[in-house]
């Protein structure tokens, strides 16, 4: 029997985090939209991916805290990182930026944002071990490709069939 494993996602305010977020629970369950900060508080929620149980967490963005309100905001997502794993999410129609390499330090994955849009040439050297776009890809598709990329990473088999109750949840 596996313990869910804590997966925290960071980066920069508006890259994509709360999208994610909400594809990996195939529900609406944070507000998301082009104003930075709507994410305030840590949200926690469990759902399986590829079989295998997971927390995942959303956290405010990381950045220069323009008040008080925000800078509290990120401290609190930095401290859900304990014994967690730390999906680096970084804007694609930007690319990395210097807080997305200083955040990279910690992150077990890299994963581009926002990969339907036009953005400048992913740097070499910088890792990238996704590329999704939470517009044009099925949330059925973005969750197989990363909890296959988990389960890899993590070297984790394949899951067995699961049958009964379990099988009923995300």
């Amino acid at each position: 029997l596996f313990a869910p494993q804590r997966l925290v996602l960071v980066g920069a305010q508006n890259a994509g985090k709360s999208t994610l977020f909400n594809h990996l629970l195939c529900r609406e369950r944070v507000l998301t939209g082009p104003l930075p900060g709507l994410t305030r508080d840590p949200v926690v929620e469990a759902t399986t991916l590829c079989g295998y149980p997971y927390e995942i967490v959303d956290t405010a963005g990381e950045g220069l805290a323009s008040t008080a309100l925000d800078a509290a905001a990120i401290v609190a997502g930095q401290a859900r990182r304990q014994a967690a794993h730390t999906l680096l999410l970084v804007d694609a129609s930007r690319g990395p930026t210097d807080l997305d390499r200083r955040l990279r330090v910690d992150a077990l994955l890299v994963i581009a944002t926002k990969g339907d849009l036009d953005g400048p040439e992913w740097p070499v050297g910088s890792p990238c071990h996704l590329r999704v776009s939470c517009v044009t890809s099925a949330v059925a598709d973005v969750r197989n490709q990363l909890g296959e990329l988990l389960r890899r990473v993590r070297q984790l088999p394949p899951a067995g069939r699961v049958g009964g109750i379990a099988a009923l949840t995300h």
